[in-house]
């Protein structure tokens, strides 16, 4: 036993936890596992880098003690996300390529599921700083080595914005937006505003409406978020109504202006053919809504269906994806999918909600990516891929034990009775916990 400062006496350590070297492995897939997924170097990963990535996943497993494997908490609506993900491939119009993409995906995200559950929160934390400071990195030396990175889009079409090591410049702004609500929510070191300044000199030089309008939201929403855990309780109700008034009056008069805003963002009114998009996209979701096309359809560039050619034509060009959330989604896993994805998001964001003034750290770092995740989702695919990843990721704090998290580093958990919560909003979200 040891005494710390207060006079309190405390254990050396707990002989459940991984020790250096398996939260060392732990750590190192959290990191890989995002900086992979959302593609930080596209070009220059091998095809197997999702099986590579599974060995620290394994060593860590392996490392990890008895007592602490056995107390692995599960979001089980997360698995049945995950269970319909892989039964898609039953019904996929392009069957080889849901393939690829399940065998790239599920995996990673079970052993992020169970690699999480086995960390404490703080060294997630300390992981996802070190994803952000590496991705920014490579972002900056790709930038100032390679003049092609400055540039977006394909040979035949180039357009302005900085895209750095990722494909495109809106991959690249929707990471940023991602580092951004980490950082300005989780990092509470005194250099995070180096950190925040690069971020957003490299959202600037992407010309990303989506990621700009997205990051906007994260500054404001956090500040919002903040006012309100200050007011005292019986106010609240009062701070939320007239905010909600305000947003509502923004909303009416973006309504009313949006020529000229997209004029001012040098966007045309059918959003650079996104319009086109949505209208073969949603045609394409009315012969199978129930079901969808599976992983990866109805538009799918690397293995093209007779129901993707089908849709370039309608289009008039070879359109990526479907550049909306939604429409991306219940493409893909059709509207039962959707109702799975919406029940999982939704017990994230109220337990974030209902746990916000006893965790200052952790509920708006969920609020503010998720509302920021909602709104690029109009223009871009922000739900499935690597935002499952970010997903896993926001459930961490609601399924993670009291005496794994902790609001600062070296203050004790708070305890609090268990809890059966299968990923629903529990009182033990409210032990929320990040380091300084």
């Amino acid at each position: 036993m040891t005494v710390d400062r207060t006079g309190r006496r405390i254990s050396r350590g707990d002989p459940s936890d991984l020790g250096p070297v398996g939260t060392t492995l732990g750590q190192v897939y959290v990191s890989g596992t995002v900086l992979y997924s959302f593609g930080v170097l596209y070009d220059r990963l091998p095809p197997l880098m999702s099986i590579v990535l599974l060995v620290p996943a394994a060593a860590c497993l392996v490392l990890a003690p008895r007592r602490r494997v056995l107390a692995v908490r599960v979001s089980l609506p997360m698995l049945c996300l995950l269970g319909w993900l892989v039964a898609s491939w039953l019904w996929s119009a392009s069957p080889a390529q849901t393939f690829l993409r399940l065998w790239t995906l599920i995996p990673l995200l079970l052993g992020l599921i169970v690699v999480t559950s086995l960390l404490r929160m703080e060294h997630v934390v300390v992981a996802l700083r070190w994803t952000i400071r590496i991705a920014l990195l490579l972002v900056v030396a790709t930038l100032l080595t390679q003049p092609a990175s400055r540039v977006s889009g394909s040979d035949a079409f180039r357009v302005a914005g900085w895209r750095g090591s990722f494909v495109d410049k809106n991959s690249m702004a929707l990471f940023l937006v991602f580092a951004l609500a980490t950082t300005l929510a989780l990092d509470r070191r005194r250099n995070r505003w180096l950190t925040m300044a690069m971020i957003i000199v490299l959202l600037l030089g992407s010309s990303s409406a989506t990621g700009m309008s997205g990051a906007g939201l994260v500054v404001v929403l956090y500040v919002w978020l903040h006012l309100l855990r200050k007011r005292a309780p019986r106010r609240s109700s009062a701070f939320i109504a007239s905010s909600a008034a305000v947003a509502a009056t923004v909303a009416v008069g973006v309504g009313a202006n949006l020529a000229s805003i997209l004029e001012i963002y040098g966007k045309d009114p059918n959003l650079t053919g996104r319009t086109e998009i949505w209208a073969a996209v949603a045609g394409a979701i009315r012969e199978r809504p129930a079901l969808g096309y599976g992983l990866g359809g109805p538009l799918n560039v690397n293995s093209p269906s007779a129901v993707t050619l089908e849709l370039w034509r309608s289009i008039g060009f070879e359109a990526a994806h479907a550049h909306n959330g939604v429409l991306d989604l219940v493409g893909q896993v059709g509207l039962i999918g959707l109702a799975i994805y919406l029940f999982v998001a939704g017990a994230t964001i109220a337990g974030a909600w209902f746990a916000l003034r006893r965790s200052p750290m952790t509920s708006p770092w969920v609020l503010v990516t998720v509302s920021a995740q909602l709104l690029m989702s109009v223009s871009e695919n922000v739900l499935l891929g690597p935002w499952l990843v970010v997903l896993v990721l926001l459930q961490v704090p609601s399924l993670l034990p009291p005496d794994r998290l902790r609001e600062h580093a070296g203050s004790a958990a708070r305890r609090l009775p268990p809890s059966a919560s299968f990923g629903l909003p529990r009182d033990a979200h409210a032990a929320g916990a990040m380091p300084e």
